[in-house]
């Protein structure tokens, strides 16, 4: 891409020591919002053939676990339209758990997720309570401050790629390169706070859970 028209940031997780708290390219840190959990670069296994580098994030055993991963330092302040992102990742279950991925606002970073209770700020996937898959654009707590769009169950122990483009009509997914739903609304997105990528599992059981991610990616269009 022409840097002097395009901005792209993507992650495959093939470096960096996950202990250090300098995890990918892009330089990721983690720890627990609530009991503890572990971040880890893996080896790919037999049926993650086609990736390359995966984090595994984690939660511990304790009910209402929840584990994140987050960019060190806070990245963008628009999400302007021709702006994409996405990820490739799965859930390892669909009971108990429940995860995120995407734009969090720094004024409440990783210490409030963006569930529908989160009083956040938030664009990006979600699935709560063992549901559905949701595309989210979030401007604070209660459903009533955030517009959603079903994308279908969450695909336990398969590759799945989520992404979202910002066009003219509103913030529109895709599930596997595929238009899912109509366009979200723009209404609760938000421009004036800075914001950052970050991910993050919980756990509704005394059972440990865990997300794979494969890649993310951000490209954005740009005038230098």
């Amino acid at each position: 891409r022409d840097p002097r028209r395009y901005y792209r940031a993507v992650d495959d997780f093939d470096r960096g020591v996950h202990t250090s708290g300098y995890l990918g390219e892009l330089e990721w840190k983690f720890g627990a919002v609530s009991g503890g959990g572990s971040c880890a670069l893996i080896a790919p296994t037999s049926a993650q053939t086609e990736a390359r580098g995966v984090v595994k994030l984690a939660t511990d055993t304790s009910s209402g676990s929840s584990f994140y991963m987050c960019q060190r330092q806070y990245v963008a302040r628009f999400f302007p339209v021709g702006a994409r992102m996405g990820l490739r990742m799965y859930p390892d279950s669909d009971s108990d758990e429940n995860w995120y991925a995407g734009l969090l606002s720094q004024n409440n970073f990783v210490s409030t997720e963006p569930f529908v209770a989160g009083n956040t700020r938030f664009l990006g996937v979600r699935v709560e309570s063992s549901g559905n898959v949701f595309g989210v654009v979030k401007s604070a707590n209660l459903a009533g401050n955030e517009d959603t769009v079903d994308l279908g169950a969450p695909a336990v122990d398969t590759w799945r790629n989520y992404e979202w483009e910002r066009t003219a009509g509103g913030i529109q997914f895709f599930v596997d390169g595929v238009a899912t739903g109509a366009p979200v609304a723009t209404t609760h997105l938000f421009n004036a706070n800075t914001w950052g990528r970050a991910l993050g599992v919980k756990t509704d059981a005394a059972a440990a859970k865990a997300i794979y991610v494969d890649w993310w990616e951000e490209l954005h269009r740009v005038t230098r």
